[in-house]
């Protein structure tokens, strides 16, 4: 065995080594003595020792490296060609060194597998061997943090679910429920938190800005922020004119309950603001 693998280190590092200094043989001429051959022999094929096996528990597996080497008769070790004609074989280094590279990539990337999947992560074969997706190991990691919170809040554990969440969220920021379920965690304790996840989702997901400024529009109105009340309807009005009316509603509620009235002067002179919602909203002044 430390025979073996003793041949097995030599063989890593001589793929390079002699084909490198064959490499530079070849480029001088192939003139004199070639690095692989023994200095005091004729250079005649069949009649030269090989040097570069010199030490190897089993010679033959040099064979690997340089198909050139040949046992005479005799049982020595010699090279087949004449020293003229000694070449390098980049072509076995490369296929040794790739077969190597991919093999070990491939123990690797099972111990991942396994290590991953024994963790509870939902992971598949192709997010662990394909670099192009190892972005989506993100949003695997989040979905079990996901489960983690739904089990927790299941059990009782609200604080221990919102935390889940929290880890969720900044592993998959655009995960539209993942962000919802803790914007409504965060509501109560925290409407400012609450805000900017709100406030994220509509920029992240602008197919769903209508259900986000409902949901965003009840957390609001339970903290009773009339004047933060009164931007968002005012910002909906431009994104949503067909729903102008319950809009406008909010406007005019907010600055029924403290919100300056000069904010519906203000949107009236907008001209992002469509007309019928304008008209509207002057409609009460007139």
């Amino acid at each position: 065995m430390k025979g073996w693998l003793g041949d097995i280190i030599n063989m890593v590092w001589a793929l390079f080594y002699w084909n490198t200094r064959k490499t530079i043989f070849r480029l001088r001429g192939a003139r004199g003595v070639p690095p692989c051959h023994n200095t005091s022999d004729s250079g005649v094929a069949m009649k030269t020792g090989c040097e570069a096996c010199m030490g190897w528990n089993r010679p033959a597996r040099f064979k690997r490296i340089c198909p050139l080497l040949k046992q005479h008769e005799k049982g020595t070790w010699v090279c087949s060609v004449n020293a003229s004609e000694v070449r390098p074989f980049w072509g076995r280094a490369f296929g040794y060194y790739g077969s190597g590279l991919t093999v070990g990539y491939l123990i690797l990337a099972a111990m991942a597998f396994g290590g991953m999947h024994y963790i509870g992560y939902q992971v598949s074969v192709r997010q662990i061997i394909w670099p192009p997706a190892w972005q989506e190991l993100k949003g695997v990691r989040a979905d079990l943090f996901i489960e983690q919170a739904r089990a927790k809040y299941a059990a009782g554990q609200v604080r221990e679910a919102i935390q889940s969440l929290s880890i969720a969220h900044e592993l998959n920021p655009k995960h539209y429920e993942v962000a919802m379920m803790l914007a409504q965690f965060h509501q109560a304790g925290s409407p400012t938190q609450t805000d900017r996840l709100y406030q994220q989702q509509m920029e992240l997901h602008p197919e769903k800005r209508s259900d986000i400024a409902r949901a965003w529009f009840q957390s609001i109105l339970a903290h009773g922020r009339m004047m933060d009340m009164a931007k968002l309807a005012r910002r909906q009005l431009s994104a949503e004119p067909a729903q102008a009316a319950a809009w406008t509603n909010a406007l005019l509620f907010a600055t029924r309950h403290g919100v300056d009235p000069k904010i519906l002067d203000e949107i009236v002179a907008s001209p992002t603001v469509p007309l019928p919602a304008r008209q509207l909203i002057d409609a009460p002044a007139r």
